[in-house]
This record gives structure tokens, sequence and C-alpha cells, in this order.
């Protein structure tokens, strides 16, 4: 994601509206997050109820793998 947002920059400047709204040729951020929602239900890692999300009990158990990763390697939040 944040590679991608220096690729964008790369064709001048911009806010960070106009940045999001540009983001992935024009789909927005928006589509980043359904794309990454849809590749979880599809790995069974979350569940959607139409109200909320909630993860599996195969996405907290990933959750908590990943969790011990970040620390481990020095990952902070957002990474």
């Amino acid at each position: 994601f944040s590679m991608q947002l220096l690729v964008e920059l790369e064709s001048g400047p911009s806010s960070a509206r106009g940045l999001a709204g540009r983001y992935a040729g024009g789909r927005g951020v928006d589509w980043l997050l359904e794309k990454r929602l849809s590749g979880l239900d599809a790995g069974q890692l979350i569940d959607d109820d139409g109200d909320a999300l909630r993860s599996t009990p195969r996405g907290q158990r990933l959750a908590r793998i990943s969790a011990i990763y970040k620390t481990l390697v020095g990952i902070g939040a957002g990474g």
C-alpha cells in the first residue's frame, strides 16, 4: 500500500484526498479495503453477518501468530 502511494505520487503532487481517489488506477482506497476483506473472507478468516465483521476461530489463531511475529521482528502498528 505504501509503495503504491509513492508510485501514484510520481505523476505529481496531490492532496491526501486526491491521492486516495487516484489509488489503484482510480479505484481508490475503498476498493483496497474491499479487496483485502474479500481475501480474508475467502480464506475463512472473517465472518460478515451484515452488522459486523468478526474473526473466525481460524482468523483468531492467525492474528495471535501474526502479533507474535510482528513483535519478534519489530513491526509496529499498521505494519
